[in-house]
């Protein structure tokens, strides 16, 4: 090779490298066609926990990510299967869901796009997944704590209000049947145990609320469960307020419900759930299949007491409760 040619390649060689190595000058607009990321959720769409930990991940919404979400308080199946048939036809490369009700729905509308459950409880009884290290099917993410925690909730609720005698606990009309039973089979044990009857009433809408209060009040109820659903969740402070309102000690799952005026919570923290449902998403949009990503199950479980409202109340926290307390609002 003569040395004018040589020299020629070389010159070549090093433009093209240049060029496949280049830096996009800041602001100038990406090539890369976002991926699609599809969710149906029943606790709206603002971003949060979930958004922060995609965009950390690299997935920036609306460069390297769009996010059609669809959100909406249904209890009706015939509505949350359209909602997903619609969100399913828009093709998006994963889907996203919480509750357990809005995940069926999606997998009922496809058996190939992967879905991730947003913290979901009793995936493996609720029939989301045939077990949790091996999921199997299109369906994975993270599951929560749920009906199997209810007896210890109660047991910690008979702490606080030794002389317990009558609990309500307030479903969400749109509950999964199947969590609704399995909850109500562990109430059933704790209430057995502990000494105590519960009776159960259904909301179906925000001033359900209000009504049933006013009845446990008349009717001397000492305490009222409150399991998370996307109706509690949006009336979180008006169910606090109905509860100090009318003197009955309110009770749930999520530390979020304490810090906003319930008197006592047991449970995970979801927004840690969120986070690691994110992760699966970015697993799956970088390659990975669902059914070989095992669904995690929460471990770390917090006691959140409000002192503030047992004050309200005329209740004395006792010693026990508090030296055990992962946080203490006053």
């Amino acid at each position: 090779m003569r040395r004018r040619e040589f020299i020629t390649l070389i010159g070549s060689a090093a433009a093209a490298l240049l060029i496949a190595t280049r830096v996009e000058p800041a602001g100038a607009q990406s090539t890369v066609t976002p991926k699609r990321l599809g969710v149906l959720s029943g606790f709206g769409c603002r971003s949060g926990s979930f958004q922060q930990r995609l965009a950390e991940l690299g997935w920036i919404e609306g460069r390297t990510l769009t996010i059609d979400c669809v959100s909406m308080v249904s209890q009706d199946p015939d509505q949350l299967t359209l909602l997903a048939t619609e969100l399913v036809a828009r093709q998006p490369a994963v889907l996203a869901a919480s509750p357990s009700s809005y995940v069926r729905a999606l997998k009922q509308a496809t058996a190939t796009i992967p879905i991730v459950m947003q913290s979901t409880p009793n995936p493996v009884e609720n029939g989301l997944v045939t077990n949790l290290p091996r999921p199997e099917a299109n369906v994975t993410g993270t599951a929560q704590s749920g009906a199997d925690n209810i007896s210890k909730r109660l047991q910690l609720l008979k702490q606080m209000l030794p002389g317990l005698a009558r609990l309500a606990i307030i479903w969400w009309a749109g509950n999964n049947p199947l969590f609704t039973e399995l909850a109500t089979k562990n109430a059933n044990t704790a209430a057995s145990t502990l000494g105590f009857a519960w009776q159960a009433f259904s909301a179906t809408v925000p001033e359900d609320y209000d009504r049933i209060f006013a009845q446990l009040a008349a009717e001397g109820f000492d305490a009222a469960y409150v399991p998370p659903a996307p109706l509690s969740y949006a009336n979180l402070t008006r169910i606090a307020e109905l509860g100090r309102r009318h003197r009955v000690p309110t009770l749930a799952d999520h530390p979020i419900f304490a810090k906003n005026g319930f008197l006592l919570t047991y449970g995970d923290d979801p927004n840690r759930n969120f986070v690691r449902s994110a992760e699966y998403v970015d697993k799956i949009l970088r390659g990975s299949k669902p059914a070989d990503l095992p669904v995690e199950q929460t471990t770390t479980f917090e006691l959140v007491i409000n002192l503030k409202t047992a004050k309200d109340l005329g209740l004395t926290v006792p010693p026990t409760l508090l030296a055990i307390a992962s946080e203490i609002i006053e």
